[in-house]
């Protein structure tokens, strides 16, 4: 964790956990083993909050919890056999604005990702 910065006015870390995704994807073949698709649906982040206390470390009370949005995006996924195929795709997650109030301090923060992933899938059957 890095040393906090002197404390001049608040001051807030944000520390994501878990991230996941429910959601849906539709496509065309643009040959027999190439499917480009769309995907959207639900997306879900554990976002927590601290604010720094005095100047000498971070301290306070985490708040935040599970924060809900969507995701939005798309991709390719191509097919080099029956069982192995590889995917690229681009996810845009919004998880809104949330206000909190701690003490005598109250905040509004917003949260969003861009997310690349790349895979490579096996089928075991």
């Amino acid at each position: 964790m890095p040393p906090p910065p002197p404390a001049t006015a608040p001051i807030y870390r944000y520390d994501v956990g878990l991230v996941g995704h429910i959601r849906a994807r539709a496509g065309v073949l643009i040959s027999p083993n190439t499917l480009v698709f769309a995907a959207g649906g639900l997306a879900f982040a554990d976002i927590d909050t601290t604010e720094l206390t005095g100047t000498t470390g971070w301290g306070g009370t985490a708040l935040g919890g599970i924060r809900y949005g969507f995701t939005i995006g798309g991709g390719v996924e191509h097919a080099f056999s029956n069982r192995v195929s590889a995917r690229l795709e681009y996810l845009y997650d919004d998880f809104g604005s949330k206000t909190y109030t701690h003490g005598t301090s109250t905040y509004s923060s917003s949260a969003n990702a861009h997310i690349i992933r790349a895979s490579l899938n096996f089928k075991f059957y």
